[in-house]
């Protein structure tokens, strides 16, 4: 996967924008994760903590994110609200096939989707009420991803992120036989 396949999100985009997450978010990002205990717990399987995470913490996973973007190996981008005053979550974006390789799952899929696919996972805020509603974000990310990359985005949430699964199955999309995996991951895609 090279930088050129994945060029940047518009800055805004309907009811919210995109933009790669960078220090320069560092705040807004901060803020979201601490307001988001369940969605953080659900997206993360229980593995990022969340009381006592630091401004400062935050910064060091960020400038990792940055350094994968320049290098073209994963992408990390903000939900922000028009103004670009809140964040709303994060998108995250990475190769289906490296992360095959590295983890060994399996995946009911023909080989040559999985070789340009993108993984595409999710958390959103847990306020919502003051956020976009997962299937509009879920339809907008779509059409984004369909518009640049006419490659497979296969979508991946656990059970325990309930909204994302219910916006991935209300949309449409096929769930996607897998084994062999490290945890419970539900896989999906536009067939």
């Amino acid at each position: 996967m090279t930088s050129n396949l994945w060029p940047e999100p518009p800055l805004v985009q309907g009811a919210f924008g995109l933009a790669p997450l960078t220090g320069e978010l560092v705040d807004l990002d901060t803020r979201a994760y601490l307001e988001s205990p369940a969605a953080i717990t659900a997206h993360s399987a229980g593995r990022w903590p969340v009381k006592g995470f630091t401004r400062e913490e935050n910064l060091r996973l960020i400038e990792g994110h940055e350094r994968e973007h320049e290098a073209g190996e994963a992408f990390t981008y903000a939900l922000l609200s028009p103004g670009r005053d809140r964040e709303w979550g994060c998108v995250y974006l990475r190769p289906l096939q490296s992360f095959l390789d590295r983890s060994g799952t399996t995946l009911a899929l023909d080989p040559s989707v999985i070789l340009d696919a993108a993984i595409v996972t999710l958390w959103l805020i847990d306020d919502t009420a003051n956020r976009p509603a997962v299937d509009e974000v879920v339809a907008s990310l779509e059409a984004w991803l369909l518009a640049w990359r006419p490659y497979a985005a296969i979508f991946r949430c656990l059970p325990a992120e309930t909204e994302i699964l219910d916006a991935l199955t209300e949309a449409g999309l096929s769930q996607i036989s897998a084994a062999q995996q490290e945890l419970p991951y539900l896989w999906f895609m536009r067939r």
